[in-house]
């Protein structure tokens, strides 16, 4: 480890450093043994320290990480719901949609084809009555906002 030198901390001394002479002859001595020991056991605090903070914060934004991707699929399944509602609603309203077409729609007999001439009355005339009863399931089926955002008074109900 002589000489790697992480965080600008100085590097490990060696435990047993030979005696050198300085320039004007004058030796020097090895620091004390215990000195040597405290700086190196410091040296490894400050490094395993260090260390700890950078988990600590690796585990802290793994942590909010993982809570925003938690919220990112609670939204998605809401949103799943959401879609799921409006599917139902949808496949409702084109099953009453069909129901009307199919009072419009008149077979005559003499060449086998079914023409579209008006609401066939059928057996008693209760075609008018069964239209009203569908166009009140079909504003049963949606909230004041889809109504007025699916245009239901202006549009689809006047298309019908």
């Amino acid at each position: 480890m002589r000489g790697t030198n992480i965080n600008n901390a100085p590097p490990l001394l060696p435990i047993h450093t030979p005696t050198t002479t300085t320039e004007d002859g004058s030796s020097t001595q090895p620091p004390p043994l215990g000195a040597e020991l405290l700086h190196n056991i410091t040296f490894l605090l400050n490094t395993y320290e260090n260390k700890i903070h950078a988990n600590c914060h690796f585990v802290r934004s793994s942590k909010n990480k993982t809570n925003s991707l938690q919220s990112d699929v609670e939204d998605m399944e809401r949103k799943i719901d959401e879609f799921d509602a409006r599917r139902v609603k949808l496949e409702k309203v084109l099953l009453i949609i069909d129901q009307v077409e199919s009072l419009y729609i008149v077979d005559d007999d003499d060449d086998d084809t079914k023409t579209k001439e008006g609401v066939f009355f059928g057996k008693g005339g209760h075609g008018l009555e069964r239209i009203e009863t569908l166009m009140g399931a079909l504003g049963e089926t949606f909230t004041g906002e889809e109504k007025e955002s699916l245009g239901y008074f202006t549009s689809l109900i006047p298309s019908l």
